[in-house]
């Protein structure tokens, strides 16, 4: 869909607030508008609903052939007495549904919205407390992007119809299974890596287990600010006290 302000033309714009067409008369129930735009790459399409809805589409033409059956249900909205008697006509009097052909590209965004809201919802079930505490936009852009990966892939196995394994109903599930097998696979290479060091005393390399690293003192002269008051207490007064 399209709002008034993302770059559509004026004739466009006036439909959604008037519900006219650009000659004047108004909109019919279930009736397309199509203007392209100037490089003729992107088609702007008006739909009559209950409300002017608007698209941008690159690849539906809005052509009269571009048509879905849907049930569609009497709106709500009766707008004017001429609209209202267009409705009746159009919907039978003994029921407030009816399979009606909309423009494809609009019953493919009655199939496919709320995606992204899905999606932020099936990744919140499994979420781990971590901290970024170096490069934070680096760490949470990397997070969410393994994140959606193991969504997408959940979604994808679940409707595969011939799938090599029994078919994981949770993504917690699916996680598991996916870092066990990156487990099982790149254990043996795991002397080929550098050792993580997790700041104990016993991961500290050149120190004995059990014994603290040694401590280096600061300089004293150059490149440190001294403490001012020398980390000594102030003696306590009772000046401007009241007795």
């Amino acid at each position: 869909t399209a709002r008034p302000n993302c770059g559509i033309t004026t004739e466009m714009k006036r439909m959604k607030e008037t519900g006219k067409t650009p000659d004047g008369m108004p909109l019919r129930y279930n009736q397309v508008i199509l203007i392209p735009t100037q490089d003729k790459q992107v088609i702007q399409i008006a739909w009559k609903d209950s409300n002017v809805m608007l698209f941008l589409s690159t690849m539906h033409s809005g052509a009269p052939r571009e048509r879905t059956l849907k049930k569609r249900k009497l709106p709500a909205k009766r707008g004017t007495r001429a609209e209202a008697q267009q409705l009746q006509q159009i919907f039978n009097s003994d029921s407030s549904f009816r399979m009606i052909p909309i423009p494809t590209i609009a019953a493919q965004y009655n199939d496919e919205m709320n995606h992204v809201d899905r999606s932020d919802q099936t990744r919140s079930y499994t979420t781990y407390e971590h901290r970024f505490r170096h490069s934070p936009w680096q760490a949470l852009l990397w997070n969410f992007l393994l994140e959606v990966a193991l969504a997408n892939s959940f979604i994808l196995q679940k409707k595969t119809r011939h799938p090599r394994w029994k078919p994981y109903g949770t993504l917690q599930a699916w996680k598991e299974c996916i870092y066990n097998a990156i487990f099982n696979r790149y254990a043996t290479k795991s002397h080929e890596r550098k050792r993580g060091r997790t700041g104990k005393e016993e991961d500290i390399e050149g120190c004995r287990q059990g014994h603290p690293q040694p401590f280096k003192r600061k300089k004293e002269q150059g490149g440190y600010l001294q403490p001012i008051s020398g980390n000594k207490r102030r003696v306590q007064t009772r000046y401007g006290c009241k007795k």
